[in-house]
């Protein structure tokens, strides 16, 4: 691409870079000023205008001013240099007489639209060993990788931020897990750096439900799990289930169900933790008012998640899936009085 669409594509990343920074930029955040103190979150993003506005100071700021103002450059053309190496964008030279084999797209390298030639270029590297070490310790088969198209990037550009909040780029080694066409999930397959849950793993494109389309087309009782690594376990285990991805998608499928009613039961089984719990418990009346069947089912015991209860016990694991989906009938039965009285 030359320079003005490497500009453009750049500048599009700017919500990805707020979120590798620790912000949420569906909400007002502290202004990211440095001469502004800010005790009050007075900034926001505006996605139209790709943005940051300070309603306090008036600061406002492009994904460029804060690449320059986060890595101390005041050079449009090192700001520039250091932005395109961040997302691996590599800017058109004059071609030579022959011209080479055309170069697999990088995940940095990625706008909107469809991402199938990334993702098949990184389903062949799931063949590489740490790929393969990778999925055999987390309990996924081959068979299970290739149907939901799980691939590896060696080479994935992101940030990480430390304990103090210093920034740096860096390189993962990461599976990707793709959403849909536009988005995707790389996750770190290393130890990641602390804080570890900041470092864990990058969404690309819209935050989607993993695997929505079990909605519709499932031929059993259908589990609602938080990860999409905790839907491919019971999907491993022989069930049906979506990843929310995120305990704030609640939401997003309370959308898809008011719009289409899914085909068979739900089963709740989001982790165990106090955010899972709120979430699954949020859920639990939303679909109550919706008059939309499902049950709880605590299918990994003492394992802090699905994953983690797969990989621990595999055929323990395999019958806790089982019998939450023979479950269903007493559980409906009891749901159905409750709704009565």
């Amino acid at each position: 691409m030359d320079r003005e669409q490497a500009r453009e594509t750049v500048k599009g990343y700017l919500e990805e870079y707020l979120r590798s920074k620790g912000i949420n930029p569906r909400k007002p955040f502290n202004c990211l000023n440095p001469e502004h103190p800010d005790k009050h979150p007075s900034m926001s993003y505006d996605s139209k205008h790709q943005r940051c506005k300070c309603f306090s100071c008036g600061a406002s700021y492009d994904i460029f001013d804060l690449i320059g103002i986060d890595n101390g450059l005041t050079d449009d053309k090192d700001i520039f240099n250091r932005a395109y190496e961040l997302y691996g964008l590599n800017i058109d030279k004059p071609e030579p007489a022959s011209k080479p084999a055309q170069k697999m797209p990088s995940a940095a390298s990625l706008v909107k639209g469809d991402n199938m030639d990334y993702y098949k270029k990184m389903q062949q590297n799931r063949a590489e060993q740490a790929a393969q070490d990778y999925l055999k310790s987390r309990g996924i088969s081959e068979e299970v990788a290739s149907k939901y198209w799980l691939g590896y990037d060696p080479e994935y550009k992101t940030v990480n931020e430390d304990e103090s909040g210093q920034r740096s780029f860096v390189t993962w080694r990461a599976l990707m897990i793709p959403t849909s066409k536009e988005s995707f999930i790389a996750r770190n397959i290393d130890k990641p750096q602390a804080p570890e849950k900041k470092n864990r793993y990058r969404k690309k494109g819209p935050s989607l439900i993993f695997n929505s389309k079990a909605l519709y087309e499932a031929n059993k009782p259908i589990f609602v799990v938080e990860g999409e690594i905790d839907a491919l376990s019971i999907i491993e285990a022989g069930g049906q289930a979506v990843g929310l991805g995120s305990t704030s998608n609640v939401r997003q499928l309370m959308q898809m169900l008011e719009k289409q009613k899914p085909a068979q039961t739900l089963i709740l089984a989001l982790d165990a933790d106090e955010e899972g719990q709120k979430a699954e418990a949020e859920l639990a009346n939303l679909l109550t008012g919706f008059k939309i069947p499902f049950y709880k089912y605590n299918i990994t015991g003492a394992a802090k998640d699905a994953n983690e209860a797969l990989t621990l016990n595999r055929e323990e694991y395999i019958k806790a899936v089982q019998e939450a989906e023979q479950t269903e009938q007493a559980q409906l039965e009891a749901q159905k009085e409750a709704i009565k009285e």
